[in-house]
């Protein structure tokens, strides 16, 4: 949500910026970039890649995304395509795999309403942490000076928070063993896994 939020104003606020077209294909790639991989997470999913792996690829993607951002700077078009396009990709990875995560992190048959309420708890805690980083790096990218200055300092203080999922997905890897399973192995009704 970040650097999305951000690009638009600093593409526009470039000297010179960027035209209105290059702006467009940047969003459409990054939208692109955001839903065209649930596609292909079921095929991974199928071969039996586990939630580890497609989580760190996820990160991977969006430090990949990171980079291009970082290099993107006033005539460099591509950049920004790139940059937004690896870091729709990264979110897509992440939002899929929490999810899934999500869903097999309690197994709790006797109290179904306790599933609800648990999805409740993180679907409030995401979008509240999103609407207040989104209005925070507002007033970050305007502090750096607005333009490709505050758009690249707002990546920097990104990656302090990749950094911190990178060191969530560890902690939760080492704890649970998310890389003994499928994406797909939720317990069923039985007991047993899929």
């Amino acid at each position: 949500i970040l650097p999305m939020s951000l690009a638009g104003l600093a593409m526009k606020a470039m000297k010179p910026p960027l035209s209105h077209r290059a702006i467009e294909w940047t969003f459409v790639l990054h939208f692109l970039g955001m839903f065209l991989p649930g596609f292909v997470l079921p095929l991974l999913s199928k071969q039996g890649v586990n939630i580890f792996a497609i989580s760190l690829g996820g990160v991977i993607l969006f430090v990949t995304g990171m980079v291009f951002g970082l290099l993107a700077s006033p005539g460099k078009v591509g950049m920004w395509m790139a940059s937004l396009f690896f870091v729709g990709a990264g979110w897509n990875f992440g939002f899929n795999t929490g999810t899934v995560y999500l869903s097999t992190a309690y197994d709790d048959r006797d109290h179904k309403s306790t599933v609800f309420q648990f999805q409740s708890y993180h679907d409030f805690i995401c979008f509240m942490g999103a609407g207040v980083t989104s209005i925070s790096f507002g007033f970050v990218y305007t502090a750096a000076g607005g333009n490709i200055e505050g758009w690249k300092f707002a990546l920097y203080i990104n990656c302090g928070f990749i950094g911190i999922l990178c060191f969530v997905i560890m902690l939760a890897w080492r704890n649970n063993g998310l890389g003994n399973g499928s994406c797909v192995s939720a317990p069923q009704e039985d007991g047993s896994k899929v």
